[in-house]
């Protein structure tokens, strides 16, 4: 009996490391794009030296940047704000949107300050 109780103990710590791991470290982001569940802006936005990593945020369509065959938009929820590149060209301002894709840095350096911005790339 108590080689059961020790195993049942063992297999609780390692789920606890498990969830605890998945709550508060990126891999939480992959899982939950995984399973189609949307993450605040902010969350992401607090990740900032962890890239390549698969989100899905959900907001309002802002402003937007045409470029050559792609398109800058900024995304808004009740966190924050982000921007997002991708291919669809039909995106509209006051639009709802759900994104799914890669959380990525953009360095820029002003006067030796780092002036870089988070932002996704869609899928």
């Amino acid at each position: 009996m108590t080689k059961r109780r020790s195993l049942s103990y063992l297999l609780a710590v390692l789920l606890g490391l498990f969830l605890a791991l998945l709550l508060f470290t990126p891999l939480r982001f992959a899982v939950l794009s995984g399973v189609g569940i949307p993450v605040s802006i902010r969350s992401v936005q607090r990740m900032p030296f962890l890239f390549s990593v698969p989100v899905r945020v959900s907001g309002v369509v802002g402003d937007r940047a045409p470029l050559v065959d792609a398109l800058l938009y900024e995304l808004q929820d009740e966190t924050g704000r982000i921007w997002i590149l991708t291919s669809d060209l039909t995106v509209q301002p006051g639009q709802t949107r759900t994104v799914q894709g890669t959380l990525l840095f953009e360095s820029i350096v002003i006067d030796g300050d780092e002036q870089g911005e988070v932002y996704i790339r869609s899928q």
